[in-house]
Order: structure tokens, then C-alpha cells, then sequence
């Protein structure tokens, strides 16, 4: 198992739904964005805990 789990997404990947699920979101450390991502969206998974990173 990994120390830490990092997922780059795209803002219109974020509070979707897919057929196949990689890890949990309890299992992500950090999710990488768009530099332009609305905070809006993206408040969900720092209440998770979850690290948001905007590159």
C-alpha cells in the first residue's frame, strides 16, 4: 500500500460518477486541480481532509 495517493482531475472529473472506482476517496491523500477549479467545488474534499492542490 502506498504511503500517499495523489489524483490529478480535471474540475468537470470532480463530484461524478464512473462505472470503475481506483480507490476510495478514503484512501486519497492529495488531489492535484486546475489552477482555476471553483472553491466551490473543490470544499467538499478539504472537509474530507483530503490535501487540494491547484497547479
Amino acid at each position: 500500500m502506498a504511503q500517499r495517493t495523489v489524483v490529478l482531475a480535471s474540475p468537470e472529473k470532480l463530484d461524478t460518477a464512473s462505472p470503475y472506482q481506483i480507490a476510495p476517496l478514503s484512501q486519497v491523500s492529495a488531489i492535484v486541480v486546475n489552477s482555476d477549479a471553483p472553491e466551490a467545488l473543490l470544499a467538499r474534499y478539504r472537509a474530507m481532509g483530503i490535501d487540494v492542490i491547484k497547479a
